[in-house]
Parts: C-alpha cells; structure tokens; sequence
C-alpha cells in the first residue's frame, strides 16, 4: 500500500480485516462451510478449474462458473453457466438457469416443448 493511503484521513488499513480480500477466516469456501446444505451445494456446483473458492470473497461481484448438481444437461454435458459469487451467496440465492427454465438445457427446449405437446407441438416443428 502507498504511504498516503496509511497516513491520509481515510486510513486505510489491512484489506483482509477489512473485509476486501480474502483470508482464512473470510473467504467463499468458509462461508459455505458455515451455511450448511446451501453451502454444500455451492462447494458441489463450483466450476472454475483455475481458482479455488479460498481465493473469492463471498460477496465478490465477479462472475464465475458454475456446474448444475441437480442434473441438467445440454448436450448430454452437467450444464454449467456464469453468475456472480455475490448472487449466489445474496439473500435471493440465484442457482441454476436451466433450472429454473431461463435457458435451454437438453430437458428444458422448444423442441422438447414441442414434442411433449401433441399436434400443436408438431406443428410449430414444421413451420
């Protein structure tokens, strides 16, 4: 840190007992250890090969990978998608799009659609 941010009137002192950079004691793995079957889940559907959740903060405003654990596909691969760390972790607890029906998976599609509802279905594959 520069001088002037130790010295100038904002003090700015250490980023991890600030809350701004992750530590033991504060980071995404240790949030999700302490949240419980949510938590677990999180640590389940973690996606990001080349970073580890003791390196995220849990309120990171940084979109990351994620793996569906609750087992849907697109193109026969566990479906996977971005979302930031702080919405997944946030009160609103934002899981899987292809879930929750906001992205094509191999068990959520129009042609899918369209085969499990009769002539309509059929209908609309012609056109």
């Amino acid at each position: 840190a520069k001088v002037s941010h130790r010295t100038g009137s904002d003090h700015v002192g250490c980023p991890g007992c600030a809350g701004r950079s992750p530590t033991d004691q504060h980071n995404l793995l240790k949030w999700c250890q302490d949240n419980g079957e949510y938590g677990r889940k999180l640590i389940e559907e973690w996606a990001e090969p080349d970073l580890g959740m003791r390196d995220v903060m849990p309120a990171a405003n940084k979109k990351l990978s994620w793996r569906c654990s609750a087992g849907c596909t697109k193109d026969g691969e566990a479906f996977t998608w971005e979302a930031k760390v702080s919405h997944r972790t946030g009160s609103d607890h934002v899981g899987c799009p292809g879930c929750a029906g906001r992205s094509p998976t191999d068990q959520h599609n129009l042609l899918k659609w369209c085969q499990d509802n009769g002539e309509y279905g059929r209908k609309l594959i012609e056109e």
